[in-house]
C-alpha cells in the first residue's frame, strides 16, 4: 500500500471523528437549552394554557431542530442566561422566533 493513501486514509478517519464528536457535542448543548427552553414556556404560559405530552413534545422537537440547525442563536443565550426571563428575552432578540 503506498504511504501516501495510508496517510489519507488516517487523516480521513480522524477527521471524519472528529465531525461526529462535534455533532453529539452540540446535540447535547441544544437537549440541554431545549429542556429549560421548554421548562421556561411552560412556567411562564403555564396559568394560561394547560400544557399536555404533546405540547412539550412539540415545542421540544421544534427548539432542538431549529437549534441543531442555527446554534449560534439559542446557545449563547442558554450559556449566558440562568433565568427563565433572561433566556426568553435573549431567543426573542436574537431573532431565532422570526
Amino acid at each position: 500500500m503506498n504511504l501516501s493513501k495510508l496517510y489519507f486514509q488516517i487523516f480521513f478517519l480522524s477527521l471524519a471523528f472528529w465531525i461526529i464528536q462535534c455533532d453529539e457535542y452540540v446535540e447535547n448543548k441544544c437537549n440541554q437549552a431545549c429542556t429549560k427552553f421548554t421548562q421556561c414556556a411552560e412556567e411562564r404560559y403555564g396559568s394560561q394554557k394547560q400544557f399536555s405530552d404533546v405540547d412539550r413534545s412539540k415545542l421540544r422537537i421544534d427548539c432542538e431542530r431549529g437549534c441543531t440547525r442555527e446554534q449560534s442563536f439559542i446557545l449563547p443565550c442558554f450559556e449566558t442566561e440562568t433565568s427563565c426571563k433572561g433566556l426568553q428575552a435573549c431567543v426573542l432578540e436574537s431573532g431565532y422566533m422570526d
